[in-house]
């Protein structure tokens, strides 16, 4: 089976423009495209199951199951951690000098001649960003899935009594573990999303990464600022709770537009 054939079969369920048989996304890939996308039907099932034990299951249950996964959670945190870090700072890396490189040998200009939309071209190099790292993504996926449940009932459980493990609470955490879930997704788009339009804007073949990487020190202080000293539970948590989970898409998409009017501002 060839190459285009064999991406074609493990991303047939993606959208068309993130697949690597996409024509921008394999060439950005180059010789890159083997990594696996994350088994999402399987850590699905795996979350459904955990959300249905937090809202079924009673506190003290609760407790006796996560113990021996919260003690694995704190050992295995620095390296699940370190390599999602590691795969931000590839896809960053992977946008913007990708983006840098279109410009200084104008390629950009002859793949435009071939009638590909501006928009497909943006997004390909977007979605090989997060190809080039998905190996890292798919074990930082994994260990979310597996160990946000245990880090969040000992957060909740640290600050509240337990005949306060209400309803409410519960439908809290899962909320907040479908937050973290998403972010691993929507976090390195819109990382990626920034690398192109800094490469864009920005000439010197070091300079986009550098203001990209800013923009994330930027982003993860601002969450740690909004979480520091708060309860674990009320309204002004929910929000907090939201906003890791809203503002990546949408700063990823401004990002898009804002590269896709400056390349044509410049054309």
């Amino acid at each position: 089976m060839s190459n285009l054939n064999s991406q074609a079969v493990i991303d047939s369920d993606l959208p068309q423009w993130v697949r690597r048989s996409d024509p921008i996304v394999r060439r950005e890939l180059g010789s890159d495209w083997k990594g696996l996308f994350p088994n999402l039907s399987f850590l699905g099932r795996l979350m459904l199951v955990q959300m249905g034990l937090m809202l079924i299951l009673p506190l003290k249950v609760i407790l006796i199951l996560i113990l021996p996964l919260a003690l694995l959670f704190v050992c295995l945190l620095p390296m699940v951690i370190f390599l999602y870090v590691r795969a931000l700072i590839r896809i960053i890396y992977r946008s913007s000098n990708s983006m840098v490189r279109a410009k200084n040998q104008h390629t950009l200009d002859l793949v435009r001649v071939s009638l590909v939309p501006l928009a497909q071209i943006i997004r390909g190099k977007v979605a090989a960003s997060f190809w080039s790292a998905v190996g890292d993504l798919d074990f930082v996926l994994l260990g979310v899935v597996s160990f946000v449940v245990p880090y969040l009932s000992v957060r909740y459980l640290a600050t509240l009594e337990t005949d306060a493990f209400t309803w409410a609470i519960r439908a809290q955490m899962v909320l907040e573990m479908l937050s973290w879930c998403v972010r691993v997704f929507t976090e390195p788009f819109m990382f990626g999303a920034l690398g192109v339009l800094f490469g864009t804007w920005l000439s010197v073949r070091s300079t986009p990464m550098m203001a990209t990487l800013s923009a994330m020190v930027f982003y993860y202080g601002m969450l740690v600022a909004l979480h520091w000293g708060i309860d674990a539970h009320g309204v002004y948590h929910v929000v907090v709770v939201l906003i890791p989970m809203l503002l990546p898409p949408l700063v990823g998409w401004v990002a898009l537009r804002a590269t896709h009017a400056l390349i044509e501002s410049l054309s």
